[in-house]
């Protein structure tokens, strides 16, 4: 059982557009990404990090439909004590998916996104990967102004 799972919604790269890139790579090239840096502030572990899809897209405006067999799959593989769900998509895909304790947020490349917001997000995670908060939480932020922390339920 790990800790968390922490799933964005789909990655790109013209190389291996329309279909898989292989895992070892890929979380390579997520380190050095902007979305793998923002997610520094939430967690260390990178291994952590999913998408929506196993398949990937062509370009940074690639969105492509969630598979949600596949993130079911990889969620019951892990089983997590809870998820965090970064964009709209991973979060609509997360909460059919999964009714445990989970953590919504901006998708990490989010141009006017500020760290600060992901470091909220880590100290709830610690939270809740202790065992000390079993929700539903939310934290976003709404261009410009300080970011808002909202609990949607146990």
């Amino acid at each position: 059982m790990t800790k968390q799972m922490i799933f964005l919604q789909n990655t790109y790269s013209a190389e291996y557009a329309g279909r898989e890139w292989p895992r070892g790579q890929w979380l390579t090239a997520l380190r050095s990404s902007r979305s793998g840096q923002m997610l520094l502030n939430l967690t260390n572990d990178l291994g952590s990090v999913w998408n929506t899809t196993p398949i990937v897209g062509s370009s940074a405006d690639s969105k492509l439909p969630p598979d949600r067999d596949y993130a079911r799959r990889m969620v019951h593989l892990a089983e997590p004590e809870c998820i965090v769900a970064c964009g709209q998509q991973a979060i609509e895909v997360i909460r059919e998916i999964w009714d445990g304790p989970r953590l919504e947020l901006p998708h990490p490349a989010c141009r006017w996104l500020k760290a600060d917001l992901y470091r909220e997000g880590k100290r709830i995670l610690d939270l809740m990967t202790r065992g000390k908060m079993r929700m539903k939480v939310r934290v976003w932020e709404e261009k410009g102004q300080r970011h808002k922390v909202e609990v949607l339920g146990q």
